[in-house]
């Protein structure tokens, strides 16, 4: 996967949206819906579907090639791949330079067993409007933002995995919506006439040239 050709999957997400969010609803003591929240959380899917994929995960829990079949599903406009898993002391990097502030992404992440248990878990980091990141669990409805949080919180985990989107594809829907949004404000006449030369306008050209081709000069 080249990293000219993708960049971190991410999307908008505001404080309010954060401190309303609510957990999704389980029967579980020990609940392995992360997966679910996460999509919720950063609204990749609506929250009723989520509540479903909870309740089919909320045992077994969910992999990471599930996860990404969803938000491919989800997101039809956008090419979305997972990434190779990565050392968990890349992450803080990844972070700075690919998450634009006022954003939100997905994250996996894994550690080495502890007593046959092999610790893996989804969940979200996003970045304020001042440049801040947040890890925030929604499953938990826990937020972790100063560094000593932040690397306590990792220190247990020894990789991480993360979403990325094709930029090109982006840039082409992008260019797509661009062309619509002008085309939907044009006026019926321009309209009718970009209809009648085959979708080309052509400026008329107000100017009148004098025969022979040369224009007077003001005396």
């Amino acid at each position: 996967m080249a990293t000219d050709e993708c960049s971190l999957f991410q999307v908008e997400l505001t404080d309010e949206q954060i401190q309303e969010w609510i957990p999704l609803e389980c029967t579980s003591k020990d609940p392995q819906n992360c997966g679910p929240t996460a999509l919720a959380l950063a609204r990749v899917v609506p929250r009723g579907k989520a509540q479903e994929f909870s309740r089919q995960v909320e045992e077994p829990g969910i992999d990471l090639s599930d996860l990404t079949k969803i938000m491919l599903n989800y997101m039809k406009r956008l090419d979305i791949k997972l990434s190779e898993a990565r050392p968990i002391n890349e992450i803080a990097a990844l972070i700075h330079q690919k998450l634009f502030r006022g954003n939100i992404t997905i994250i996996a992440i894994s550690g080495a067993s502890v007593d046959g248990v092999h610790p893996r878990h989804i969940t979200t980091l996003a970045r304020t409007q001042t440049g801040s990141i947040i890890l925030f669990d929604g499953q938990y409805q826990k937020y972790y933002s100063t560094d000593e949080q932040l690397n306590e919180y990792f220190s247990k985990y020894t990789e991480f995995y993360y979403w990325c989107e094709d930029i090109k594809k982006k840039r082409k829907i992008h260019d797509i919506h661009s062309v619509l949004r002008k085309r939907k404000s044009e006026s019926p006449k321009t309209k009718r006439r970009r209809m009648e030369t085959g979708g080309k306008i052509r400026k008329k050209n107000k100017s009148r040239r004098r025969s022979g081709g040369a224009r007077l000069k003001p005396i």
